[in-house]
């Protein structure tokens, strides 16, 4: 099945989607999805889009949605043979303009985590999305950090860093950056290991 579709963008009459592939498609190629909406509260799901073939790629724009209603969407992967079951839906999502929940991206390196030797300086970083903009915070395990001795943190529109001068052992750990908005909250964690 593909995985939950996440939001790019919310405009007063669309939601724009995207999701990641199956991890596996049985052995036969994926020629496209299907996207369905349900209006909140319901239990009806409504297929937007007529071919699975208008939508070969992870993304989709869903139009014609009324405005200040809240709606789910989940994603059906269709096959050459067969379709998928549903993703997980989206959580519920108020279809009007300044409302799109925080979405975190972490890069490769990011996501594969740091290790470093003693004495360096490393520097965390991400993309942070929604609208209006996510108040952002950077943790580890579970202290609040800010900018001060040996640390700053920086933001350009985007993107967040985290730079840490000469580290020790002691700055080993579960790093989460936490972005926040009247839409909700996403977090994206970080696993940093300073040798000795």
């Amino acid at each position: 099945t593909p995985g939950k579709p996440e939001v790019l963008d919310v405009t007063k009459n669309s939601v724009t989607l995207v999701w990641t592939r199956p991890k596996n498609d049985g052995g036969s190629k994926i020629i496209g999805y299907y996207v369905e909406a349900m209006r909140v509260p319901g239990d009806i799901w409504i297929r937007c889009n007529t071919s699975s073939q208008n939508v070969p790629r992870e993304e989709y724009t869903v139009t014609g949605l009324e405005r200040d209603l809240q709606y789910q969407f989940r994603v059906i992967a269709k096959t050459a043979v067969n379709i998928s079951k549903p993703s997980e839906p989206t959580d519920p999502i108020l279809v009007c303009a300044e409302n799109v929940p925080p979405r975190v991206e972490l890069n490769a390196r990011m996501q594969k985590g740091l290790k470093v030797k003693a004495g360096t300086t490393i520097l965390l970083e991400a993309e942070v999305f929604g609208k209006p903009m996510p108040r952002v915070t950077w943790k580890r395990g579970d202290d609040s950090l800010k900018s001060g001795e040996g640390q700053v943190i920086t933001q350009q529109r985007h993107h967040f860093q985290l730079e840490m001068m000469a580290v020790t052992k002691e700055h080993t750990g579960t790093y989460t950056i936490l972005a926040e908005n009247a839409s909700g909250s996403k977090t994206a964690e970080i696993q940093v290991n300073v040798l000795g």
